[in-house]
Order: C-alpha cells, then sequence, then structure tokens
C-alpha cells in the first residue's frame, strides 16, 4: 500500500517539474525574441520596429509633399499673374500730326548734335542704330513721304505707339526697309597693240619678240 502512495506522489512531482521546467522555457524565449508577439501583443522589454524596408525610406507622395511646402510657406498653388505694361499716359504724350501715317514713311530724318538735319535714312537703318543705343527715345526725329524735307520733328518716345522698341521704324506694306543693293558693271578696257605685245613678252620669259614680227589684222 505504501509503495503505491509513494510511485503516485513520485508521478504528481515529476509532473510540476516539467510543468515549470516548460514555463521558464516559455518565459526565456519571450525575453529572448525567440518567440514573436502577436498583433495584439508587444514584445518583453523592447519597443515594436517597423520592417527595415520601410522604416527610413517610406515618403510621402509628391503631391503630398508639394501640397505640405505651400502650406508651410503660406502661399497658394494659384499662379502668378503678369503684370502687364500699360505704357504712358496717352493725355500726356504730344504725338506730331504725321503720327498715324508713319507707317507710309520712306525715309527718316534725325536732328544732330547741333540740331541740324540729318538724312534721309530708310526705316531700317534708323531702327538699327536706335536699337543698338545709338539714339534715345528722347531723340528727335521727323519722316519724309516723298522726299520732302521734313519742319515738323518729335521725339521717338511720342512718334511711335507703345510698346516704341517694337514699333519704332518699322515700315508699313510696300516699302524699302533697307537701300536697294548697288549693281557693280564691270568695264571692259580696250587693250592696245603695245599693251598686247608686252603681255605676250611677260607670259614667255626667255622668248625674244619682234613689235614687227607680228602682224595685227
Amino acid at each position: 500500500m505504501s509503495s503505491a502512495v509513494e510511485a503516485a506522489a513520485a508521478r504528481q512531482k515529476k509532473a510540476a517539474d516539467d510543468e515549470a521546467r516548460d514555463a521558464k522555457k516559455f518565459r526565456d524565449s519571450q525575453l529572448k525574441g525567440e518567440i514573436h508577439a502577436g498583433p495584439s501583443m508587444k514584445p518583453y522589454g523592447s519597443a515594436p520596429v517597423p520592417p527595415a524596408s520601410t522604416a527610413a525610406t517610406e515618403q510621402p507622395p509628391a503631391k503630398a509633399r508639394k501640397l505640405n511646402d505651400v502650406l508651410d510657406r503660406g502661399e497658394s498653388e494659384k499662379p502668378k499673374e503678369k503684370k502687364v505694361d500699360p505704357g504712358p499716359d496717352e493725355s500726356l504724350m504730344n504725338r506730331p500730326k504725321w503720327y498715324s501715317k508713319i507707317k507710309q514713311a520712306q525715309w527718316w530724318y534725325y536732328h544732330g548734335a547741333l540740331q541740324t538735319p540729318q538724312g534721309p535714312f530708310y526705316p531700317g537703318q534708323m531702327r538699327d542704330w536706335f536699337t543698338q543705343g545709338y539714339f534715345t527715345q528722347d531723340h528727335p526725329v521727323a519722316p519724309s513721304f516723298q522726299g520732302e524735307m521734313p519742319q515738323n520733328y518729335s521725339r521717338i518716345v511720342e512718334a511711335f505707339p507703345h510698346p516704341v522698341y517694337e514699333t519704332a521704324f518699322v515700315p508699313g506694306p510696300g516699302i524699302a526697309n533697307y537701300p536697294p543693293e548697288e549693281q557693280f558693271v564691270e568695264v571692259k578696257k580696250e587693250v592696245t597693240k603695245e599693251e598686247l605685245v608686252r603681255s605676250l613678252m611677260k607670259a614667255t620669259p626667255g622668248q625674244e619678240f619682234q613689235m614687227s614680227a607680228i602682224s595685227f589684222n
């Protein structure tokens, strides 16, 4: 009877020892991280770590970043409207009488240093000098429509509409912009008998020619 009791007690003690050993082994595995926690659990002694592929490289979408930048600067995404230069006040401009006919001007004059008229010049020539800085917007000029000497001069800024650097000295249809190209006519010189003999003697060195030996028809 006593032996049966002792055997039962030994089995209970062994089961208790095995259970305690398994529990200790489980706790040790959790502490070492060998057993991963589930979605609602946290590993012992450490904070949750995101996957390595997204922890340092993942960024918000480009549109979100752009919107955040705009909001941080306090600016809107609406593009700025380009300011248009209205030009000078027409009520303050002293337009010349020939202002409406400037496209028909065949030639132009300008005042020199001593207020003497210089010209006539073609529109393209005047425009080149103006855009290259030889004339200012206040330089006095005047048009010539039929070759007449103009009398009424006006400042460039008042002689042409705004913007003056785009409209100054631009001729209308049928008006020559530059002078016609000069045509060179070659004049043939008549060669005398003496010049012909000299050229033959120079062309054949070492040989003597006598003018009397050459007959001319």
